[in-house]
């Protein structure tokens, strides 16, 4: 239904507000996956690709956008070999992005995963996270692709799990 303008396109992410769709997706623009692209619709048929909308570099992985402190957030991951570090931007209009400083960032706790590609042999995983509100509205929980540390290489994949009193400052906390 959607192909980018420019560069290549891989996950993608979808939101309906007010009646238009905003899909957001991963974009290989020069030599590896290192930004995000955005397209609208009205009727999720018919795109206008707004073009990138954030670039953080080589090794980007999955996002998602929600709503939190009156503003958009997108969650993003960067690292190498693989995504290992999650980062905030921030949107008032869903069109026009900034990063959010370092202090927002989500760096996962070594008491629980392995985030050492060279340490265990594993591909230490830690990223593409997904938010959800919490039931009884006291904040957000995150649940991410992850390594857990204390499984056997090559079979310690597991749901990263994070949580948040306000969707913009995060913990990890063990696997869920």
């Amino acid at each position: 239904i959607f192909k980018p303008s420019e560069g290549k396109l891989w996950d993608t992410f979808v939101l309906r507000h007010e009646g238009r769709f905003y899909l957001f997706y991963l974009k290989y623009t020069n030599t590896a996956w290192d930004s995000y692209g955005l397209a609208v619709s009205d009727d999720a048929l018919h795109w206008t690709d707004r073009g990138t909308i954030l670039e953080p570099g080589p090794g980007t992985g999955t996002g998602m956008v929600y709503r939190a402190a009156d503003r958009w957030i997108l969650t993003y991951c960067f690292g190498h070999p693989e995504a290992n570090h999650v980062c905030l931007a921030e949107s008032d209009d869903l069109l026009h992005w900034k990063p959010m400083g370092p202090e927002y960032d989500l760096l996962p706790d070594p008491r629980w995963y392995d985030v050492d590609p060279n340490g265990s042999g594993t591909n230490g995983r830690w990223g593409d996270m997904w938010v959800e509100a919490k039931a009884d509205g006291s904040g957000y929980w995150g649940f991410l692709t992850a390594t857990d540390k204390s499984g056997q290489p090559s079979s310690n994949g597991a749901v990263g799990l994070a949580e948040s009193p306000d969707g913009l400052h995060w913990s990890a906390l063990p696997p869920a």
